[in-house]
C-alpha cells in the first residue's frame, strides 16, 4: 500500500493517511485470519494480483524519479536564476512593507492635522458669517448716507445724461435718510453742498432745453416726449430739494411755450386769411336786403334775373368780385362737407393758393389744430410737472394756452360779428360742437370753457341774422319787388334754399337742436307765405295761382333735393296740391263753363228734368271744342310753369278733371234718355288715351 503511495497524488495521499488513521489493526487482523479460513485460494490470487500491481507502480515511481532528477539538472541554471528572483522579491517586498508602515504612520499624522483644520474651519466660518451679517448691516447704514465718488464727479462735472439722472436720483434717496449716527451727521452738509451743485446743473439744463423750444421750425411735440419727458425725475428733485428754482422754472416753459403757442397760432390764423373767400356776406345779404342800402342794386339784380334767370344775376356777379371767391350765401352747395372732416389734419395755408375757403372751413381747421396741439399739451404738462391734482392741472394749462385761447375767441367774436352767413354762422355751430365732442372724448376739460363760450357768441350771432332775414320779409314791400311775371321769384330760391340748408344742419345736430331754433325757422316760413301771397297780388288775377304755385313747387323741390321731411314741406306739399286742384278747376270753368255749370245743376236725385235741347247743344259743343279747348289748356299749363313736370302732371290733373265731369254729363243723359240719346257723344276712351299720352310724357 505504501509503495502504491508513489502514484498517488496530493489529495489522494491524504485521504488514504486519513483512513490509515482510522484503522484498528487488530479488527483488520481479526477479518483477515477469517478471510483466510474461508477461502485461502480466492486470497492468494488476490495477492499475487496486489503484488503485480505494486511493482509496475514502483516501476513508474523510479521512472517518473529519474525523469524529475533530470529535468531539476536540465534546469538548473534556471531554478538558481529564479532562486536568486524570489530572494530579491522578498528583499523589495520587505522594503514595500517598511514604507507602508511608514505611510500608515504619517497618514496618522495627517488624520490629527485634518481634524484640526476642520476645528480652525468651522471656527473661521463663524468667524466670516459674523463678520458679513455685520459687513451688510454696516454697509445698509453707509448707503443711506454715503454717495458713490463716481456718482459725484457725474453730478458736479459729468454730462446731464441718463448715468446724471441715475446720480441724481441716488442723491435724493440718500437725502431723504434720517440716521442718527456721528457718520452720518458729518456727512450731512456734503450732501446738501451735492444737492446745491445738482440744483444748479439741473435749472441750467431745464432752462437750455425749455429755451431750444423757441426756435423756427422745431418740432415742439417731438422734443418734448423725446427730451424734456426724460427728465421729469429732474423736475421732481427740483421740487422736492429748491421748490423756489422750480417754480422758476415752471414759470419760465409757461412763459416761453404761452409765448410760441400764441406766435404760432396767429400766424396760422393770418395764413388762413389769406385764402379765405374774399367777398363776405354783409348786411345787404339778406334774404330781401334794406331798401337804404341795397335798393339799387337789388333792383338792378332783379332786373338781371328777369331779363336772364340766374344766369343774368351770375354775370352782375362777375362784373364786380370773380364767382368763385363769393361762395354761397343762402345754400349748402357743398359746404357741409367740413362736417364730414372729422380729426382731419388741419389746412396747410401754401397748398390752397390757387383755392379759397369758407369761413367755417378755416374755424374748423384752427380748432381741430387746436384740439390736437392741446392734447399734447395737456398730456405733456400732466407727465413733466405732475400736478398733484386735476384742478392744478387745468390752472397750469391755462397759463400755458390762456393767450392763444383768447386770440381765438377774439377772432372768432370779430368774424361772427361782422358775418350776415346764416348757414355758415350754424356751420360754425356744429364744427365747434363736433370739436367739443372730441374734447370731450381726450378728457380735455380744460377747453370746455372755451368752448361754451364759442358757441355762446356764435349763436346768439346766428339767431341775430336769422332774425335779420324774417324781418326783412316782413317788412318787404312787394311792389319794389319788382313781381312782373307768374315766374318763381328770386327771393323764394334764396328762402328755401336758406330753410332748407337751415334744415339740413338741424338735423346734423341731432339733440342739440333747441325749440329757439324750430321756432326761428317756423316763423321764417310763415313770413315767406305771407309775403308770397302780397307778390302774388301785384300780379293779374289770373297769374296769381299760377305765380304762387310756381313759388311753392320752387321750395317743395328745393326741399326735395334735400331729401327732406320736415312738417314745413309736408305743408308746403299739400299747400301746392290744394293750389294746383284750384287752378285746374279754374281752367275747367274757364274753356268748359257750360259742361260745369250743366253738371252742377242736373246732379242728383233731386234735379229738375233736362231740356233735350239744350242737352244736345252741350253735347254737340263738347264734341266740336273739347280738343281745341284741351290743347289750349295745354299751351297755358306748359307755359306758365317753369317745372315741367309740375305743369305736365297738371295737365294729367286737368284732363282727369274734364273726363269726370264729361262722365258726370253722361251719367245726367244716360238717366234722362233710357232708351238711348239721339245724339252723338265725346268717347270717355278718347280721354282716357290722351290721359295716357301725358302720362308718357312724365
Amino acid at each position: 500500500s505504501f509503495s502504491r503511495c508513489g502514484g498517488m497524488s496530493g489529495p489522494d495521499v491524504e485521504e488514504l493517511l486519513i483512513e490509515l488513521e482510522a484503522w484498528d489493526v487488530e479488527q483488520a487482523s481479526g477479518e483477515l485470519k477469517e478471510l483466510l479460513e474461508q477461502d485461502t485460494e480466492y486470497l492468494k490470487q488476490v495477492l499475487q494480483d496486489a503484488t503485480g500491481e505494486c511493482v509496475q507502480d514502483d516501476e513508474k515511481a523510479e521512472e517518473d524519479l529519474r525523469a524529475a532528477v533530470l529535468s531539476c539538472v536540465n534546469n538548473g541554471d534556471t531554478l538558481e536564476v529564479l532562486d536568486s528572483d524570489m530572494a530579491e522579491c522578498d528583499s523589495i517586498l520587505a522594503n514595500v512593507e517598511g514604507m507602508l508602515a511608514t505611510f500608515q504612520k504619517d497618514i496618522s499624522g495627517i488624520s490629527s492635522k485634518i481634524s484640526k483644520l476642520q476645528g480652525d474651519s468651522s471656527q473661521m466660518s463663524l468667524k466670516l458669517q459674523n463678520r458679513q451679517v455685520t459687513s451688510s448691516a454696516l454697509v445698509e447704514q453707509l448707503d443711506q448716507f454715503v454717495v458713490d465718488p463716481q456718482a459725484v464727479r457725474r453730478i458736479c462735472d459729468g454730462e446731464v445724461d441718463d448715468l446724471f439722472l441715475e446720480a441724481v436720483r441716488d442723491l435724493a434717496a440718500k437725502s431723504k435718510a434720517e440716521s442718527t449716527l456721528p457718520a452720518a451727521l458729518e456727512v450731512k452738509p456734503y450732501l446738501e453742498k451735492l444737492k446745491l451743485r445738482a440744483t444748479t446743473r439741473i435749472r441750467e439744463a431745464l432752462m437750455t432745453r425749455i429755451t431750444s423750444l423757441t426756435k423756427p421750425k422745431t418740432n415742439i411735440q417731438i422734443l418734448q416726449r423725446n427730451v424734456l419727458v426724460h427728465m421729469q425725475e429732474l423736475v421732481s428733485f427740483l421740487r422736492e430739494t429748491a421748490p423756489v428754482i422750480n417754480m422758476e422754472v415752471r414759470s419760465h416753459y409757461v412763459g416761453t411755450m404761452c409765448r410760441v403757442y400764441h406766435t404760432q397760432f396767429k400766424t396760422y390764423c393770418l395764413s388762413l386769411s389769406r385764402i379765405q373767400l374774399q367777398c363776405c356776406p354783409t348786411g345787404i345779404d339778406l334774404l330781401i336786403p334794406p331798401l337804404e342800402t341795397g335798393a339799387s342794386a337789388f333792383s338792378a339784380g332783379l332786373e338781371a334775373f328777369s331779363s336772364s334767370g340766374f344766369k343774368g344775376l351770375v354775370n352782375m356777379a362777375r362784373q364786380t368780385v370773380p364767382f368763385k371767391e363769393r361762395g354761397n350765401v343762402f345754400s349748402l352747395s357743398g359746404r357741409e362737407k367740413v362736417l364730414g372732416q372729422g380729426e382731419q389734419d388741419a389746412i396747410v395755408p401754401h397748398l390752397y393758393r390757387d383755392k379759397k375757403c369758407y369761413p367755417e372751413q378755416l374755424f374748423h381747421s384752427e380748432h381741430t389744430l387746436l384740439v390736437s396741439t392741446a392734447t399734447s399739451e395737456y398730456l405733456f404738462l400732466k407727465d413733466f410737472f405732475t400736478p398733484d391734482n386735476d384742478g392744478q392741472q387745468q390752472a397750469l394749462f391755462q397759463d400755458v394756452f390762456g393767450k392763444t385761447l383768447g386770440l381765438l375767441q377774439e377772432q372768432v367774436e370779430q368774424l361772427v360779428n361782422n358775418s350776415w352767413d346764416a348757414v355758415g354762422l350754424q356751420l360754425m355751430v356744429c364744427v365747434a360742437e363736433s370739436c367739443q365732442r372730441l374734447a370731450r372724448r381726450r378728457s380735455l376739460n380744460c377747453l370746455e370753457t372755451h368752448f361754451e363760450k364759442l358757441l355762446a357768441s356764435i349763436k346768439l350771432r346766428f339767431v341775430t341774422v336769422v332774425e335779420a332775414n324774417i324781418q326783412s320779409l316782413v317788412k318787404a314791400n312787394p311792389r319794389t319787388l319788382n313781381v312782373d311775371s307768374s315766374r318763381p321769384h328770386v327771393i323764394t330760391r334764396r328762402f328755401a334754399e336758406l330753410a332748407a340748408s337751415l334744415t339740413v344742419l338741424s338735423k346734423r345736430r341731432g339733440a342739440k337742436v333747441t325749440s329757439d331754433d324750430v321756432v326761428l325757422v317756423n316763423r321764417m316760413f310763415g313770413a315767406a307765405e305771407k309775403l308770397l301771397e302780397s307778390m302774388a297780388k301785384e300780379l293779374a288775377d289770373a297769374e296769381q295761382p299760377i305765380f304762387t304755385l310756381n313759388n311753392i313747387d320752387l321750395m317743395v323741390t328745393i326741399f326735395q333735393e334735400h331729401q327732406l321731411d320736415d312738417k314745413n314741406i309736408e305743408r308746403l306739399t299739400d299747400l301746392r296740391s290744394q293750389r294746383a286742384s284750384a287752378f285746374v278747376e279754374a281752367q275747367l270753368r274757364s274753356h268748359f263753363a257750360e259742361l260745369v255749370r250743366f253738371v252742377q245743376l242736373y246732379e242728383g236725385n233731386e234735379a229738375p228734368a233736362v231740356d233735350p235741347g239744350k242737352t244736345e247743344r252741350l253735347a254737340a259743343m263738347i264734341l266740336e271744342t273739347w280738343r281745341p279747348a284741351v290743347e289750349s289748356i295745354e299751351r297755358v299749363v306748359l307755359s306758365s310753369f317753369m317745372n315741367f313736370t309740375l305743369g305736365n302732371e297738371i295737365l294729367k290733373q286737368v284732363l282727369t278733371q274734364l273726363m269726370l265731369y264729361h262722365s258726370r254729363f253722361q251719367k245726367i243723359v244716360d238717366r234722362n234718355f233710357p232708351e238711348g240719346a239721339p245724339f252723338d257723344m265725346v268717347s270717355s276712351a278718347v280721354f282716357v288715351d290722351q290721359i295716357k299720352k301725358v302720362a308718357n310724357v312724365l
